[in-house]
């Protein structure tokens, strides 16, 4: 049996990925295959925010930055069907303002330079990472509040003292 790296793979067969991406690995994947297209322009969407939404779903835009998307074997291979702006925010996750901030050219003009989309992908990334962490924080904060309140004993001077307050309890 011969052995093939995948380099020699490439030419006679498509290599599939054989996990899903997370939100993040989908969007980091994005930013390299248009980190791979520096310097290149890409064309913009004009005016997607004011199409009716059937239309903006079906919207694609040549040469764009969701083409090279949907040119990239990884992201197809985990399931980015087309260069579609409703397959754009069904596959990346993202909610149509946020496709709307890294497509359309109210925000760049007629075309935009692959690395400044590149950079915003990326930020955009790493934003999601840092909210989901901040909420487990958040969490994990609550929880602990819960615990040590209720691992601290009452003491009946604080007891009779919320009491006695005017916005304490009942009299």
């Amino acid at each position: 049996m011969k052995h093939w790296s995948r380099d020699e793979l490439k030419p006679v067969a498509r290599v599939v990925c054989s996990q899903s991406l997370s939100k993040r690995q989908r969007l980091l994947r994005w930013a390299y295959a248009l980190e791979r297209h520096r310097g290149r322009l890409l064309r913009t969407f004009r005016g997607i925010e004011h199409e009716p939404r059937t239309q903006r779903l079906r919207a694609r835009m040549r040469d764009s930055p969701l083409s090279v998307a949907a040119e990239d074997p990884v992201l197809s291979s985990a399931g980015l069907h087309g260069d579609s702006f409703g397959e754009a925010v069904r596959f990346f996750r993202l909610s149509h303002w946020q496709l709307h901030a890294l497509v359309c050219a109210c925000h760049f003009g007629e075309s935009v330079a692959a690395e400044t989309i590149e950079f915003r992908v990326r930020r955009l990334a790493n934003r999601a990472t840092s909210l989901v962490a901040a909420f487990a924080f958040l969490l994990a904060a609550i929880a602990g509040a819960m615990l040590l309140s209720a691992a601290m004993p009452s003491h009946p001077a604080w007891d009779l003292a919320y009491r006695q307050s005017p916005h304490g309890g009942p009299d």
